[in-house]
């Protein structure tokens, strides 16, 4: 199995949110496009709308990725977040797979 390329991937412990992280790094100029930040644990979860994202820690995907995506459309933003999703669940899918 080919290992997993972590260059662009930062694994955080706890934060308090991925997004604030990620956002934080952004106005730091320390990111760029394609940048991910994965928590094993969040204090202050974002979820939409205002929401808390609440997370058990060790047990859930706390990640926020870095995009610079051209001026979409709505209709092309929805097609973006579902691509995202299968893309998701492939990589996932691939590598949790036991041989």
């Amino acid at each position: 199995m080919n290992k997993l390329n972590t260059s662009f991937i930062k694994i955080l412990d706890k934060v308090d949110s991925t997004n604030n992280y990620a956002m934080a790094m952004v106005h730091e100029g320390m990111a760029t496009h394609g940048m991910a930040w994965l928590a094993r644990g969040q204090t202050a979860g974002k979820g939409q709308r205002g929401k808390e994202w609440v997370s058990e820690y060790g047990k859930n995907i706390s990640l926020t990725i870095i995009t610079e995506p051209f001026k979409l459309t709505a209709r092309q933003q929805f097609i973006l977040s579902a691509a995202v999703a299968v893309g998701c669940y492939d990589f996932l899918a691939n590598m949790l797979v036991t041989k």
